[in-house]
């Protein structure tokens, strides 16, 4: 039962990377939850680390960022100086 007790820093990780990436993009919740098919609120709740994520729902956010699903994972920081810029905001 030791993995149990780092979902919570998971969910941190993964909540922090997803606002990143998005903000990166220049993405507000609600295009990226238009972008997904989920809602604005499922967004903002991923973001503040309050829901468990589903593997399907983890694949259509990264699809929604345009990036691979295992980048919300780890830690955006070291991820984004080595990403292009993207200047086509939609």
């Amino acid at each position: 039962m030791p993995a149990r007790k780092h979902l919570p820093e998971l969910r941190h990780v993964v909540g922090q990377n997803i606002r990143v990436y998005r903000a990166a993009k220049g993405l507000s919740q609600e295009a990226l939850a238009e972008r997904c098919g989920i809602k604005r609120t499922y967004v903002d709740a991923i973001e503040r680390a309050e829901v468990d994520l589903r593997v399907g729902t983890l694949a259509k956010i990264a699809q929604g960022l345009e990036i691979e699903p295992f980048r919300l994972l780890v830690a955006a920081e070291k991820q984004l100086s080595a990403m292009p810029a993207d200047r086509s905001v939609r």
